[in-house]
């Protein structure tokens, strides 16, 4: 309760606000809105339409794709405007607008789901880093049990092993202040969805691990420290957090050495984590798994194409499918694990007339269709757009299908998309010219791809042109439709700007010194032969990090966001949760990004998009007391700061600028953009 921020027995008050509005002015202008706090923005809708003959006009969002419209597409869900005009003798309309959705399609088989697992060595999205525990080919951390497991009987815990050696390694992580809450409940249970009990015929049964031991023993810790936070009733900036970057270097080696104090409890029997074995158990994800619907396929190490098993060239893969679980059994020679990977497509189960197309649905986008057949929505489903639930109101036959066509809501819980998406469309009637008809549209995406971006945008244009009438008593219908899908929007060539380093300095911290990279896709840190990077998730204010400034007890990175503050008091401190201070506008920081840092005459300077600002050293962590100096007339964007010969050098995308008095002076003969800068030996 504390960690939401109430107290037992103190009332509280929440306030909440649902509203639906609807209004009418001058017999032409409406206006219908509907908001509710407690739900995502792609919940909120907002329409305003004006309608005055010849003349209808709409603002906010709408559907576009319905019969006649002549759109390849239907529901469609887009936020922008539409203008439409039906004259006497010929009628156009014109929409501007932006999709809000991304389509996707979901078929299901009488009580049957689709469904396809992909195992890999490294992550395929970011092929540097290992891939995911349930993902990866190692499989599920499992023991083979010593007795027979009694569903309804038999007891699941975590043990931690008490005694002088486990305190002494959390002190040295001064993380001593838990002994306490972690002395006072050494065994917890394990929640059942942490495991699974696997069992065959004529064999031991198997407890294997659904979430990694690291996980377990983080969230063990996690746990002491919310129990110590509310045991003395620590709340806000006096409470304690959990010190890790999660996933970072340093996490990993300290739960791997937690580990060592951990075991699972059957009943009385300890299994610790060192003893746990892999390589023997995949987790499909999903239980009730058909058997002869399996289809495992192999890429062995160095190779890129996947080859189905059976196979006489693979004669040392087997595999055994355990079909309640949903878990695969698998026997391949050890080499494999060492870059293969494993690709299973299979059937499964399903149970009563419920379906889960995913979170964020775009309200009123889908299409149900059973055997082919339209279903209307209250009459035959009924569906919740938030969480994603289709319920039948008749359960489908075993031979019968189900085809959902939807749109997911861009971005939050809804799916990720690399771009925006554009859709502009313009359709022309005439029909005193043989019914002529004319439709064109184009769907293009917006935005630079990224380092990590899978497609280059895309644009998509339609047009149709129809005609239609009688000649010498034949009738007549001429209809020509042409297509562009341009993918990518140019020659294919990955622009270069997202993967650019802005800035690089070294860092001194007491283990060690940092080289550490700014680059548009965050940091990059180089330490004793190995990189790690850095971004949003781990503390940094912005996705693109501009500046570095190194002190002796801190680094300064400006980025799009803000000014991000490390402190170097600690070894390893970019893995340190409470190393990272994130400052923004909000907090006083004088612009929204932090483009240029200079250190000199005493003082630090910050140069962002609309301001420059100067501060003592102490004053860094509070915006407040910074003093602003503001920027040339006419405000050109600032790219680089340098103290030299005491005095402020300002460079920009108009030229360079001296501070002199209070004003800033344009130096000549540096008239293009200024991209660094740096004194020597009396020259800058």
């Amino acid at each position: 309760l504390s960690g939401e921020g109430l107290t037992p027995g103190q009332p509280s008050l929440t306030q909440t606000l649902r509203a639906e509005i609807e209004g009418t002015a001058l017999g032409f202008l409406t206006l219908r809105a509907s908001f509710n706090d407690q739900l995502g923005p792609g919940f909120q809708d907002f329409l305003f339409t004006v309608d005055r003959a010849p003349w209808t006009g709409e603002l906010g969002r709408f559907v576009v794709g319905a019969e006649g419209e002549g759109l390849g597409v239907y529901n469609k869900r887009v936020l922008g405007a539409r203008v439409t005009y039906a004259g006497d003798e010929a009628s156009w309309g014109a929409v501007v607008t932006r999709l809000e959705g991304i389509s996707e399609t979901r078929t299901f088989t009488g009580e049957r789901g689709e469904g396809e697992a992909l195992f890999t060595t490294m992550d395929p999205d970011e092929p540097w880093r290992e891939a995911p525990y349930g993902r990866s080919v190692e499989g599920l951390a499992h023991w083979p049990l010593a007795l027979q497991f009694v569903e309804g009987l038999s007891q699941v815990r975590l043990r931690l092993e008490g005694g002088a050696e486990v305190w002494t390694f959390l002190a040295a992580w001064d993380l001593a202040y838990l002994r306490e809450d972690l002395e006072a409940e050494l065994v917890t249970d394990m929640p059942e969805g942490q495991y699974r009990i696997l069992r065959e015929e004529g064999q031991s049964d198997v407890l294997a691990l659904r979430v990694s031991p690291a996980a377990i023993a983080r969230r063990r810790i996690q746990d002491a420290i919310d129990a110590y936070n509310a045991r003395l009733g620590l709340t806000g900036a006096g409470e304690k957090a959990y010190p890790f970057v999660e996933g970072s270097e340093l996490e990993t080696r300290f739960l791997a050495e937690l580990g060592r104090f951990l075991a699972v409890l059957v009943d009385e029997d300890a299994y610790p984590f060192p003893q746990a074995q892999r390589r023997r158990y995949l987790y499909l994800g999903e239980p009730d798994v058909i058997e002869d619907t399996v289809e495992v396929r192999i890429c062995q190490p160095g190779e890129k194409e996947f080859r189905p098993l059976p196979d006489p060239a693979l004669a040392d893969f087997m595999w055994t499918l355990l079909p309640a679980p949903g878990v695969l059994r698998i026997s391949f020679p050890d080499a494999f694990f060492q870059g293969g990977a494993v690709q299973v497509g299979f059937a499964y189960q399903r149970e009563g007339g419920t379906f889960g197309l995913g979170p964020s649905l775009v309200p009123g986008s889908e299409q149900v269709r059973r055997n082919g057949q339209l279903l209307a929505r209250g009459v035959d489903y009924a569906i919740d757009y938030e969480s994603g639930m289709l319920i039948l109101f008749s359960p489908l036959g075993p031979e019968e299908e189900l085809k959902v066509d939807f749109e997911r809501q861009r971005g939050g819980l809804g799916g990720y998309a690399d771009y925006e998406r554009d859709l502009l469309g313009l359709v022309l009637n005439v029909p005193g010219w043989d019914g002529f008809k004319l439709a064109v549209y184009r769907a293009q995406d917006v935005g630079a791809p990224r380092p990590t971006t899978a497609t280059m945008p895309n644009t998509h244009s339609v047009a149709a042109l129809s005609l239609a009438g009688q000649i010498g008593g034949w009738t007549y219908r001429f209809a020509l439709g042409g297509a562009e899908n341009v993918f990518p929007s140019d020659d294919n060539s990955r622009i270069p700007t997202p993967n650019r380093v802005n800035a690089i300095a070294t860092a001194h911290a007491p283990d060690g010194a940092y080289v550490v990279f700014a680059h548009q896709n965050g940091l990059t840190v180089y330490k004793d032969g190995a990189f790690a990077g850095y971004g949003t998730a781990h503390g940094l204010s912005g996705r693109a990090a501009h500046a570095l400034l190194p002190l002796p007890d801190r680094l300064l990175v400006g980025t799009d966001a803000g000014l991000t503050i490390v402190r170097l008091v600690d070894a390893t401190p970019f893995d340190r949760v409470r190393s990272w201070v994130r400052l923004f506008e909000d907090d006083g920081v004088p612009g929204t990004e932090v483009l240029a840092l200079a250190r000199g005459g005493g003082r630090i300077y910050l140069a962002t998009e609309s301001n420059v600002a100067s501060f003592l050293t102490a004053d860094t962590e509070d915006p407040t007391r910074w003093q602003k100096l503001g920027l040339p007339e006419e405000g050109p964007r600032p790219t680089a700061l340098l103290w030299a010969d005491e005095r402020l050098y300002l460079g920009t995308e108009r030229g360079l600028f001296v501070r002199e008095g209070e004003a800033w002076t344009l130096l000549p003969g540096a008239s293009g953009p200024v991209h660094a800068l740096a004194a020597r030996g009396g020259e800058l």
